[in-house]
This record gives C-alpha cells, structure tokens and sequence, in this order.
C-alpha cells in the first residue's frame, strides 16, 4: 500500500527508449531559396525545423516547415548570407532541440 492510501492493483514494466532522428540538408545553400530538409524524427503534433542564427534561442526562429507535413519539407533559407544552423524544435514537453547541424547561406 502506498503512503496515500491507494492500493497498487497491478504494475508492468516499462521500457524507456532513446529518441534518434535525422536532419538532411544540403551543406550550402542560396541566399532566399528554397531548401528540401529530411527528417526521420517523431514528429510530435507541433515539432518544426527552421533556420536560426547560432546563437538564437530555443524558440527563435526564422521561417519554419512543421515535420508533420512530411519527411520532407521546403524550407526558405535567410536572405543574408552566413553561418546558420538548421534546427529541429519540439514543443510537445516544453520547447526543446533535438537536432541541428550547421548550413552555409551564399
């Protein structure tokens, strides 16, 4: 019996698995086109991939595609050319980034 007073009536274990995915995008793109990303992450109602600054917060974002709309997705690369990173946010327990990788803007 528990400290409450609630009795456990039945217990199965439970198995806890690693999250993997993966974030495709060409290495350079143009400045203002328009980028084909992959993705083999979950997926969660609300999880996005956008291209941000390095330096941006979790929720920063600049254009974005919902994963949801496919395993791949067309995305707006920034106008200014630079160093930025590609990004893929879920929000489905708080904001968090589960993948980036870097992605030069000619």
């Amino acid at each position: 019996m528990l400290s409450d007073g609630i009795k456990t009536r039945a217990r199965l274990p439970i198995t806890v698995t690693d999250l993997t995915l993966t974030l495709a995008a060409p290495e350079r793109v143009a400045a203002g086109g328009m980028v084909a990303v992959t993705d083999t992450g979950p997926a969660y109602d609300g999880d996005y991939v956008t291209f941000v600054t390095p330096d941006a917060g979790v929720l920063d974002y600049l254009g974005y595609a919902y994963t949801s709309d496919g395993a791949t997705v067309q995305l707006q690369a920034p106008d200014t050319p630079g160093t930025y990173e590609l990004r893929y946010v879920s929000t489905v327990a708080g904001a968090r980034i589960l993948a980036r990788r870097a992605v030069v803007v000619e």
